[in-house]
């Protein structure tokens, strides 16, 4: 198997509380790396990303993206044992957490459909002359700012769920 740039995957074996967790480096550059779980838990990802500014100076290429990734793969271990553990009454919460929050805090896919429809409309509408330029970009911006603000709700609502219903190591990284 390759990853995206085309080098092949390499797997990664840790031992977390006396278990085999089995992974494998799914992305890797020198800015950013991504992991995967295989085993005991199947497919939760966890990934790092060094800003530009901080490029010259650290790489996930060499001993220390190793490092990271065994780092993130104990952190996907941690999260499915937590998740086996703890799968029904985060259902509960879930559900009662959705009842509390508005529609337009979890509408962050909706949101988005909604602006590329709103887009193609107003596209049209310049295109037949209904709008000029200056409306166009005028309105344009205001659906932009609306997804926007939908998207930041979703957001907020969802690590409102995490830091209520998860533990600080799992959350707070």
């Amino acid at each position: 198997m390759t990853d995206q740039a085309g080098e092949p995957k390499q797997q990664v074996r840790i031992q977390v509380h006396g278990q085999e967790v089995v992974g494998e480096i799914y992305y890797r550059s020198s800015r950013d790396i991504a992991v995967r779980i295989l085993a005991p838990y199947l497919g939760l990802v966890s990934g790092m990303h060094i800003p530009y500014f901080a490029a010259g100076h650290a790489s996930f290429l060499g001993e220390r993206g190793d490092g990271e990734a065994r780092w993130l793969l104990e952190w996907c271990f941690e999260l499915g044992l937590y998740l086996d553990q703890h799968l029904e009454q985060l259902k509960a919460a879930w559900a009662i957490h959705l009842k509390k929050t508005s529609d337009s805090a979890l509408g962050g896919v909706d949101s988005h459909v909604a602006f590329l429809a709103q887009r193609k409309a107003l596209r049209a509408s310049l295109r037949m002359g209904e709008l000029s330029p200056i409306q166009y970009q005028a309105n344009l911006a205001k659906a932009r700012r609306i997804q926007k603000d939908a998207e930041t709700s979703q957001f907020h609502s969802i690590w409102a769920f995490m830091t209520e219903n998860f533990p600080d190591s799992l959350v707070k990284c």
